[in-house]
């Protein structure tokens, strides 16, 4: 995967996210996937849909701004503005890394202040 790619496959899953598209989500992301975050480390695709299941039915909205890629060999690390509810602003770094299928098989977050 190129660079492009690489941006457009990370775009593509933040906005699967932003619109709370488990179904799009599920196909992004390779069975053993890890997710971790400040609050929680799982692994595999059940428990990372799961974890993000019970993420959207908590928020009505959820708004995604990237404000900066950075790439890696295989893995993409975007500067992330996220509002939940129209009130909760996060600052996250989010870190992709992808297979060489194009599968998402880690997520990494990072919260700001």
């Amino acid at each position: 995967m190129n660079a492009q790619d690489l941006i457009a496959r990370t775009n593509e899953f933040l906005t699967a996210y932003q619109n709370k598209d488990l179904a799009a989500i599920s196909e992004m992301v390779s069975e053993d996937v890890l997710l971790r975050d400040w609050n929680l480390e799982v692994r595999g695709k059940g428990a990372l849909l799961f974890e993000f299941d019970k993420n959207f039915r908590s928020s009505n909205t959820i708004k995604i701004e990237v404000k900066n890629h950075y790439l890696s060999d295989l893995a993409v690390m975007a500067e992330l503005q996220i509002v939940v509810d129209e009130q909760i602003v996060l600052a996250v770094v989010d870190r992709l890394s992808f297979d060489r299928s194009g599968l998402v098989s880690e997520i990494v977050s990072y919260k700001g202040l």
